[in-house]
């Protein structure tokens, strides 16, 4: 019960998230129409600046101007409350007069219709969106042969199409139902099912094949803190960044330093003893042992990182492709600069599928390159939009297997999620 309530409440936080940072976007997304008090040209796209209190900020020009004496721009921050009746804009971009005297404005609040406005560009490029989508399948080919490579290497022999047909099932769970583990239990379950003396060293690759997904994605988002480390002092936001991976990375090392020095359970008598009279430590260390063989086998660490490495690449490409639908105008070394931190913030388990979280991160790094809120959580949601569409197949797969004519993996599926419930209501672990 109380890991449904938990389950329950990371997704109602997910959902919250979301919704706190769309009305945020709302209420600071402002279309003004400025009465000009002499006729002027303007490009569309110019940014006019007016430092002066209590109006200071970038003011974007959204429609061309010829000779008019309204001029029609979109502010984004908060207006505040005494909106003044006359000013003075600042040319900082574009095309057009240093300076516009201004004697009158009528605002409208814009987010919802600027995110709108997004998705309707976005759909009228639709090889941008094809590529996007495209790319994320090339990402969950990486992580299926990883988790393929973990379980030879536990001994657990499946053939390929069944490991990528049980990885699709396990990413429909961990998409559609609440909580973030779920669908890998069930996962190593199906993949434990006919070695039942190893059922133990099944869900260790799963808990192996994240562990090493993260490591290569702190790894990768060092490095290019390090390469583009005076991008990441210039700005407040990138520096809270900075310091949030470096104790990310640092705590990550930590562990893996205490953990793996030596062995505990030969080298710490109370871990063996623990081991040597209760079941429970006997569990923890065939799991330890587990453990040991991935990281004591050199060239397995690295095939496994370098496809951790291409999944992590191909996810930028899959955020780049998307942002073009988007017509959002940044270099992909932008994106390169920026995704591995909103990857590395989204994969802390704090809501499914880092909902929320992967969105005021995309927000908040984004608005350092200029990306207009809007813009920015609009390519949040289609990154979300595009997992939720791949872990569809699963489902898909779920279904054939399920209803369809292989009877033993309709079995072994049927008495996993049996098996699964029954763990729950008692709140005992799968594994005994």
């Amino acid at each position: 019960m109380k890991k449904k309530i938990l389950s329950v409440a990371q997704l109602m936080l997910g959902i919250g998230l979301v919704a706190l940072l769309l009305n945020n976007i709302d209420q600071s997304s402002w279309r003004i129409a400025f009465e000009v008090a002499h006729p002027v040209s303007v490009s569309q796209g110019s940014v006019y600046t007016d430092d002066a209190q209590p109006v200071p900020g970038r003011y974007t020009v959204t429609e061309t101007a010829d000779n008019a004496l309204v001029l029609n721009v979109l502010k984004q921050g908060k207006l505040g409350r005494d909106f003044p009746n006359t000013g003075q804009l600042t040319r900082e971009d574009g095309i057009g007069p240093e300076a516009i005297s201004w004697i009158g404005a009528a605002t409208e609040r814009q987010g919802f219709a600027l995110i709108a406005t997004a998705f309707k560009v976005a759909l009228t490029n639709g090889h941008w969106l094809a590529l996007g989508a495209l790319l994320f399948g090339v990402c969950l080919f990486f992580c299926i042969v990883r988790w393929n490579m973990l379980l030879k290497a536990q001994g657990l022999m499946l053939p390929f199409q069944r490991v990528m047909s049980l990885y699709f099932v396990g990413q429909f769970f961990n998409s559609f139902m609440p909580g973030s583990v779920g669908g890998d239990v069930i996962k190593a379950y199906f993949a434990a099912r006919r070695t039942r003396q190893r059922k133990t060293e099944a869900i260790t690759t799963i808990v192996l094949d994240r562990v090493i997904g993260l490591l290569a994605l702190l790894a990768m988002t060092a490095l290019i803190m390090v390469v583009f480390l005076r991008f990441f002092l210039s700005h407040r936001e990138t520096r809270i960044a900075l310091v949030f991976n470096i104790a990310l990375l640092a705590a990550a090392m930590a562990g893996l330093i205490i953990v793996f020095r030596k062995n505990v359970f030969e080298h710490w008598a109370f871990f063996k003893k623990l081991s040597e009279r209760t079941s429970f430590g006997a569990l923890v260390n065939r799991i330890y042992n587990a453990f040991h063989l991935c990281f004591r086998h050199p060239g397995l660490l690295t095939k496994t990182i370098l496809l951790s490495l291409g999944n992590h690449l191909s996810l930028i490409f899959c955020a780049y492709f998307l942002g073009s639908a988007l017509e959002i105008e940044m270099p992909f070394l932008d994106y390169l600069k920026i995704f591995p931190v909103i990857n590395a913030i989204s994969a802390i388990p704090v809501t499914p599928g880092g909902l929320g979280t992967r969105e005021g991160a995309t927000v908040f790094l984004l608005g350092v390159l200029h990306v207009p809120a809007a813009a920015a959580i609009a390519l949040s949601l289609l990154i979300y939009v595009t997992i939720l569409g791949w872990s569809l197949i699963g489902g898909i797969v779920y279904c054939t297997y399920l209803y369809g004519a292989d009877k033993s993996l309709r079995d072994d599926m049927r008495s996993a999620i049996e098996e699964e419930v029954d763990n729950k209501s008692s709140d005992k672990p799968l594994t005994r």
